[in-house]
């Protein structure tokens, strides 16, 4: 599952949700909402959720900027 949220913690966007196979992956954010508006500039992070293969669930977050 990786998201993109506000500063808020509020869920922006769902990018990948469901198994993808094991490698590599490129995922591009359009800068748009869920009802497919377009986001404001400013701060957002992106979280990314993975139960790997041993078993053990991995996340991450990280900031990034949307500038227009």
């Amino acid at each position: 599952r990786l998201s993109v949220y506000n500063v808020l913690g509020q869920e922006v966007k769902l990018l990948v949700s469901g198994e993808m196979d094991p490698g590599s992956h490129t995922v591009t954010w359009d800068g748009r909402t869920g009802s497919e508006e377009h986001a404001g500039t400013g701060a957002y992070f992106y979280r990314i959720d993975v139960d790997g293969v041993d078993g053990i669930h991995h996340s991450a977050e990280k900031r990034m900027l949307l500038i227009k």
